[in-house]
C-alpha cells in the first residue's frame, strides 16, 4: 500500500517561500547591513583620526610660531636701553621724547630700521630728509601713508620702497606723523 502525499497548494508554496526568505535571506541581509555599517564607521573613524592628526600638526606648528615670535619680542624687550629711555621720558614728562621713543620702538618692531635711519641714508632716505622734504606740504601725511602701505619708486632714487601691508594702520600713522616732525 503506497502512501499518497498531497502536493502543497499554491498558497502553501508562497508561505514556504516567504518562510525561507525570513530564515535564509533576511538574516544574511541584516548581517550584510551590519558589515556595511561597520565598514562605514571604520572609514569615518580613520578619516577623523587623520583629520585630527593634521589639526594637531597645524596647531603645534602655530604654537611653535607663537613661541618663536614671543622669544623675539622678549629679546627685543631685553634691549633695555629703549625701555629705559622711555621710562625716563615718562618720568620727566618729556612729550617729545616719549613720541620719539614710541616711534623708534614701532620702527624697530616693524622692520623700518632695516632700510631707514633718523640721520643718514641707508637703503632708503634718512627720516630727517623725508621730514624736510614734506615740511609744510599739503596732504603730506596722506601721501606718505600711501607710500608706506603700497610702496613707492623713483621718489628717492632708483631703489623702490616695498609695500608694507602687514604694518598696522595705527603704527603707520604714528611713524609718518613722527617723520613729519623731523627737520
Amino acid at each position: 500500500m503506497a502512501i499518497k502525499t498531497a502536493s502543497p497548494s499554491r498558497g502553501q508554496a508562497r508561505r514556504i517561500y516567504f518562510a525561507f526568505l525570513l530564515v535564509a535571506i533576511i538574516p544574511t541581509a541584516a548581517l550584510s547591513g551590519l558589515i556595511g555599517i561597520y565598514v562605514v564607521l571604520d572609514t569615518l573613524r580613520t578619516q577623523t583620526l587623520r583629520n585630527l592628526q593634521q589639526e594637531i600638526s597645524v596647531r603645534a606648528h602655530g604654537v611653535g610660531l607663537f613661541f618663536d615670535q614671543l622669544a623675539a619680542e622678549m629679546l627685543y624687550l631685553a634691549d633695555a636701553s629703549a625701555l629705559d629711555e622711555l621710562r625716563m621720558a615718562l618720568r620727566t614728562s618729556d612729550r617729545k621724547w616719549i613720541g620719539t621713543a614710541t616711534a623708534l620702538a614701532l620702527a624697530k618692531k616693524n622692520g623700518c630700521l632695516a632700510c631707514h635711519d633718523l640721520n643718514k641714508k641707508l637703503v632708503g632716505p634718512a627720516w630727517k630728509e623725508v621730514g624736510k622734504k614734506y615740511a609744510g606740504v599739503a596732504g603730506a601725511e596722506e601721501k606718505l601713508l600711501l607710500s608706506v602701505k603700497k610702496g613707492s619708486k623713483d621718489v628717492w632714487g632708483p631703489i623702490p620702497m616695498p609695500p608694507n601691508a602687514t604694518v598696522k594702520d595705527a603704527d603707520m600713522k604714528t611713524l609718518v606723523q613722527f617723520v613729519l616732525t623731523l627737520k
